[in-house]
């Protein structure tokens, strides 16, 4: 089977809006297809052991995956997450 990595990233992204970045909170895997904008098939559900196995997302139900929560590290990586800015600090010369 062809490498599903593209794929299973954009399962980690759309798991991250749907759950709004909520590592408590499971949803079912046929909840996604909105967020995905294709049906659940054996490639999306490829995709989303191949997200499970790295990392970024929980999974239940056994070979066909029902439902799924994100993970700590799939939000870390997730792009649409927004980085905390640092504090800034007040300019030497300007004090």
């Amino acid at each position: 089977m062809a490498n599903q990595i593209p794929l299973a990233v954009r399962v980690r992204d759309a798991l991250h809006r749907v759950t709004a970045g909520d590592t408590q909170r499971w949803v079912r895997v046929h909840e996604l297809e909105r967020a995905l904008d294709r049906k659940i098939d054996p490639a999306v559900q490829a995709a989303v052991r191949e997200a499970a196995d790295a990392g970024w997302i929980r999974s239940a139900g056994g070979r066909e995956i029902l439902s799924v929560s994100i993970t700590d590290e799939g939000i870390r990586v997730c792009r649409h997450v927004p980085l905390r800015r640092r504090p800034r600090l007040p300019h030497p010369a300007r004090d």
